[in-house]
């Protein structure tokens, strides 16, 4: 093993051949590869890598959303927003399916309750509950809300298909209002349709977020979903 003191390569990870880079403290590790690796093959050990790539996944459709990636990177100060997703969630996640706690966004969001939640193959709608003017939202730069929604497709009708497939998708922006509840209609475009009705089952898992006149995100809530 050797220490990269000055590289023309920037900060490299990952391998090249039989060399490994790897970040740790501020220097990059030089390292060779193991000669032979098998990995193991008991059923914790599978299972294990079966969670990871699932969580790799579920980042990558979540990663996807613009407004998803700004709200990891500006809140979050180490790694990128991919990685702090697959980290945040590997722990929620399993080899088979996903239970009811996946974050969509960080630590530090705002609270938020829905009355109804209606997912088709035409459309998700959801129906919030006023906000409140306690939470810290100031109305006179935060001028509208958006629903961001990733919508996990599992136990496919035909055996073919995937396994589990996802649907990523964002409103309009609504003006927003904090005294009144707040109506989002999403509608799912032909193709979006198509993958919907591929899959029995569906959860859904929910953020919205405050813009600015611009358009740029500055508050953002909990994750919430339907049950």
């Amino acid at each position: 093993m050797a220490n990269l003191i000055k590289s023309v390569l920037g900060r490299p990870t990952g391998a090249v051949g039989d060399i490994v880079f790897r970040q740790m403290d501020g220097k990059t590790i030089v390292a060779t590869r193991p000669g032979s690796f098998m990995p193991g093959i008991d059923e914790a050990s599978v299972d294990r890598r079966s969670k990871f790539r699932f969580a790799v996944k579920l980042a990558s459709a979540a990663n996807g959303m613009d407004d998803i990636r700004e709200i990891w990177d500006q809140n979050v100060d180490a790694g990128s927003p991919f990685q702090n997703l697959v980290k945040t969630n590997y722990p929620y996640v399993d080899a088979d399916g996903l239970p009811g706690s996946y974050k969509l966004t960080p630590a530090g969001g705002f609270g938020t309750s829905t009355s109804l939640i209606t997912v088709s193959p035409v459309a998700i709608e959801a129906e919030l509950n006023p906000l409140g003017d306690n939470i810290g939202i100031d109305t006179a730069e935060e001028v509208s809300i958006r629903l961001l929604s990733l919508v996990y497709l599992y136990n496919p009708t035909d055996p073919n298909c995937p396994a589990y497939d996802f649907l990523v998708k964002a409103s309009e922006d609504i003006p927003l209002q904090l005294a009144s509840a707040v109506i989002f209609s999403v509608p799912l475009m032909n193709q979006d349709t198509e993958k919907y009705n591929l899959y029995q089952n569906r959860s859904v898992y929910f953020a919205v977020v405050t813009l600015d006149a611009e358009g740029n995100v500055v508050h953002f809530s909990t994750t919430f979903r339907n049950v």
